[in-house]
């Protein structure tokens, strides 16, 4: 008889184990997080005809920090709006957040921003729409974005042909 509640408590113990270690959608990335926002884009002068003789320029991010909130919408177990409140700015949301398994997805309609950039030739104003996807790592969620769309540079018009953004966000304890 010991032998068998002894059998059955370590098939108890061993499910509860493998049920219990991995949180999935959005029980995994919801809460409250510390974010920095960094990276480049590459700009193309807007209505050039020919692309490859055309002069790319890159520009840089001015860097943004803050506080990052996930929630859940409602009772979902996959749809989330996450809310970034950055120091001495804006708050930004993302509304259509979809959680699948292990990966967070910004969906369609993206959010739209107006953001700070910084060139060689100075300052400038870029208007992106933001698409990406995140993966969470025990307390650190790892943000891979996309900025696309227009940026004015000393009043040339140039179109985002590229971009390279990151998004680090640490769980707030």
């Amino acid at each position: 008889m010991k032998k068998t509640t002894a059998f059955i408590f370590t098939i108890g113990a061993a499910a509860a184990l493998l049920c219990g270690c991995t949180k999935e959608d959005a029980a995994r990335f919801e809460g409250n997080y510390s974010f920095k926002t960094s990276g480049t884009v590459t700009l193309s002068p807007q209505g050039s005809e020919d692309a490859e003789q055309t002069e790319t320029v890159q520009a840089k991010l001015i860097s943004e920090s803050g506080q990052m909130n996930i929630v859940k919408k409602g009772k979902s177990k996959s749809d989330m709006t996450i809310t970034m409140n950055i120091l001495a700015g804006d708050a930004v949301v993302f509304e259509n957040v979809n959680a699948d398994g292990m990966v967070l997805t910004l969906l369609e309609p993206y959010t739209e921003r107006q953001l700070v950039i910084e060139t060689t030739d100075g300052t400038g104003t870029a208007y992106v729409s933001i698409s990406g996807t995140a993966q969470k790592f025990t307390d650190v969620i790892l943000f891979d974005l996309t900025y696309t769309g227009t940026a004015t540079v000393n009043g040339v018009e140039y179109q985002i042909s590229g971009s390279d953004i990151d998004c680090i966000a640490q769980e707030n304890s």
